[in-house]
């Protein structure tokens, strides 16, 4: 009885023709509709937008363009409200950003692996003199930097002294027994 069954079952066919070409499921109009990537106007409208500028003018300038279709109002829609936050200005101006670029940082943090174990005036064998002495030059430019964002952080926070009075009770319990344990900063 089971081969009866098993005959009037229909067959699984397993060589399935592709379909590509035929009828697109993932189409350019399709990635357009649905992806979370700003287009071509939104980043024009921020790239030309000033640091300061109300968010809320260039959102309606977007929006109040004729779109193709309601999924792409609902996307612009959804785009302004999440993507733009911008945070709020430094009440203390930042001093600079630093000098070593994105791919200089790396090749830093690789050489501080590489060479940090090693003493200053030591002469080990087998290191590479070039990128030794590249080390210490950026060791001396990283050290300046920090210095001067810790002059930036001290005078920040001697500037903007109300926000610690917000501060919890345990935070404050925290600062008192720290000051005491490490000195205050001169």
């Amino acid at each position: 009885m089971s081969s009866v069954m098993a005959m009037s079952e229909p067959r699984l066919n397993w060589d399935i023709s592709s379909k590509n070409g035929l009828k697109t499921f993932f189409s350019r109009e399709n990635y357009k509709d649905h992806s979370m990537a700003p287009s071509l106007k939104e980043l024009c409208i921020l790239s030309s937008r000033r640091m300061g500028e109300n968010l809320n003018a260039s959102a309606s300038s977007v929006e109040n363009e004729p779109a193709v279709s309601a999924a792409t109002q609902a996307k612009e829609k959804v785009k302004t409200a999440v993507g733009m936050v911008l945070l709020p200005k430094p009440r203390v101006p930042y001093p600079r950003f630093s000098r070593f670029s994105q791919r200089e940082q790396r090749t830093y943090v690789d050489l501080l692996v590489k060479y940090s174990k090693i003493p200053a005036n030591s002469k080990a064998v087998g290191i590479n003199k070039n990128d030794y002495l590249q080390y210490l030059d950026m060791k001396k430019h990283v050290n300046e930097e920090v210095t001067e964002f810790l002059k930036f952080l001290q005078n920040s926070a001697k500037k903007c002294a109300q926000d610690y009075n917000m501060l919890s009770d345990d935070a404050r319990l925290f600062t008192e027994t720290s000051g005491d344990i490490f000195g205050h900063p001169k």
